[in-house]
C-alpha cells in the first residue's frame, strides 16, 4: 500500500490537496481544500492485455497509474512539502516559464 499527499496554492490562495492511496488493485484518490470539502473517487483496474507477453496484472496496472498520477500532479506543480508552501510569501516569477498572463510590449523607438 503507497500513500502520498501533494498539496499547492489555488488562485485564492488557499491550499488544495490531493491524496493517493494505492492498495493492491485499487486506487482512492481524495481532493479538495484544506479545512474545506473533500472529494473521493475509487478506480478498481482489471488485467492489461490478458495471455500476451505484456500482460499487467491489476496490481502493477494500478501501480503503474499511481506513479503517473504523482508525476504529473508535480508538473502541474504539487508539492509534498506543506510547510514551504505556507511560509511561501506570495508567488516568485520564473523567467524560464512566464505564465500566460504575463505581457510585455515593444519598446518606443522614438521619443516625441
Amino acid at each position: 500500500m503507497h500513500i502520498i499527499k501533494l498539496y499547492q496554492k489555488n488562485s485564492h490562495g488557499k491550499i488544495k490537496f490531493i491524496e493517493l492511496e494505492c492498495n493492491h488493485d485499487t486506487i482512492t484518490r481524495v481532493w479538495g481544500l484544506l479545512e474545506g470539502k473533500t472529494q473521493e473517487t475509487n478506480n478498481t483496474y482489471q488485467t492489461i492485455n490478458p495471455g500476451k507477453s505484456n500482460e499487467l496484472t491489476p496490481d502493477r496496472a494500478a501501480e503503474a497509474d499511481y506513479y503517473r498520477i504523482i508525476e504529473r500532479k508535480k508538473k502541474e506543480g504539487y508539492t509534498e512539502d506543506l510547510e514551504a508552501l505556507l511560509n511561501s510569501s506570495g508567488s516568485k516569477m520564473d523567467l524560464n516559464n512566464l505564465p500566460t498572463e504575463f505581457c510585455c510590449s515593444k519598446p518606443i523607438t522614438s521619443i516625441s
